[in-house]
């Protein structure tokens, strides 16, 4: 079995170009690479506003995306977008 770590909901993850993280140790930030890592696996990609599965794409090559958050859906119970 592949065991897959995870961060505890107490923990917000750290982000690699904010101020306050300069400095800490690079395995602190695991984490964000085993994510980057995962997704830039991956045959397609949909990610939020915030862009970070978008590094991931663009690290691996891969064209297969979608921005879920500026994707329109139509509702076919009353004919809107």
């Amino acid at each position: 079995p592949v065991r897959v770590p995870q961060l505890g909901k107490e923990a917000d993850p750290l982000h690699i170009d904010a101020d306050k993280n300069q400095g800490r140790a690079p395995s602190d930030f695991y984490q964000a690479f085993v994510d980057i890592f995962i997704m830039a696996k991956a045959k397609c990609l949909s990610y939020g506003a915030g862009s970070f599965g978008k590094f991931s794409i663009m690290i691996s090559g891969n064209s297969c995306e979608s921005q879920h958050t500026k994707t329109v859906c139509f509702d076919s119970r009353n004919s809107t977008r």
